[in-house]
């Protein structure tokens, strides 16, 4: 019987919110940074933040877990407005498609 699978970033929510070590988290960062995340991005942005504590990701020094998990959040911002930057394209582009077509259909 086959496993219902669901897209990285739908799934990538569940397995965050899971994680219990620094080590599973940072693999999981490492992976969101190496990845592009087409949609989800508020829900995933989201899932990193519960696990982030502010105060420990502040100030200089060694690295930590929590400063690693807000370049995954940084990361994932940009993104976000990759993607909405893509969205508003393709619909000026399709808005521009209809305008033709509909000059097209007058002549």
């Amino acid at each position: 019987m086959s496993k219902e699978r669901r897209p990285f970033h739908e799934t990538i929510v569940r397995i965050i919110s899971v994680a219990d070590s620094d080590d599973k988290l940072a693999v999981l960062v490492e992976l969101c940074l190496d990845t592009k995340i087409p949609a989800n991005h508020d829900a995933i942005i989201a899932a990193w933040r519960e696990h982030i504590d502010p105060e420990l990701g502040e100030g200089d020094g060694e690295y930590n877990i929590d400063r690693y998990m807000m370049d995954a959040v940084a990361d994932l911002e940009e993104q976000k407005l990759e993607a909405e930057e893509k969205a508003r394209q393709r619909e000026a582009e399709e808005q521009r498609r209809i305008v033709e077509d509909a000059k097209i259909d007058r002549i």
